[in-house]
């Protein structure tokens, strides 16, 4: 449960960093940024579509805490490609002044507040994420109670990539 938490304190510094460097790598590949953006949405559900099935086969041929490993492995496979692929910025930031932190996220949170069309937007993406919240152990639950087999979350993550996969392309 320790490194569950963990994990998911984690991620939110994760995908922001993902977030920041997306912009500069499309300026990189000299690609439009709405094409870049759906080829991204693209490969994250094609991620889900091959890689749900692949788990579950991985975690019924070599077991739960192999399959583990091989995905810890492929995570420094890919820091590794990115650290080599992505060449270093060559303009260096500014060093924000100590402690205007918090009052940028105060002055951040009054400009949201303020715009009525920006909360909505924001209010409405914190209730889906809130709902969604819950699938990564849902799920798990679900196939291990209704169907009793690694295999079968697999493929309810491949439908579910497909899903979007066709959504993205779309």
């Amino acid at each position: 449960m320790a490194l569950v938490f963990l994990g998911a304190l984690l991620d939110a510094p994760g995908a922001t960093a993902r977030q920041a460097l997306f912009p500069d790598v499309v300026e990189l590949a000299g690609v439009r940024m709405e094409r870049a953006s759906g080829i991204r949405g693209a490969i994250q559900s094609g991620a889900v579509l091959v890689g749900g099935p692949l788990g579950g086969a991985l975690v019924v041929g070599v077991g739960a805490t192999t399959a583990l490993w091989l995905n810890a492995a492929s995570f420094v496979v890919s820091a590794a490609i990115v650290a080599v692929a992505i060449p270093r910025a060559r303009r260096e930031l500014d060093a924000e002044p100590p402690g205007r932190f918090f009052a940028e996220l105060a002055e951040g949170m009054r400009f949201i507040w303020g715009r009525r069309l920006i909360r909505a937007i924001v209010l409405t993406v914190l209730l889906t994420n809130f709902l969604d919240a819950p699938f990564p152990v849902v799920m798990p639950v679900l196939a291990r109670e209704a169907y009793g087999s690694a295999t079968d979350l697999g493929l309810m993550y491949g439908i579910l990539g497909g899903a979007g996969l066709a959504g993205a392309l779309a």
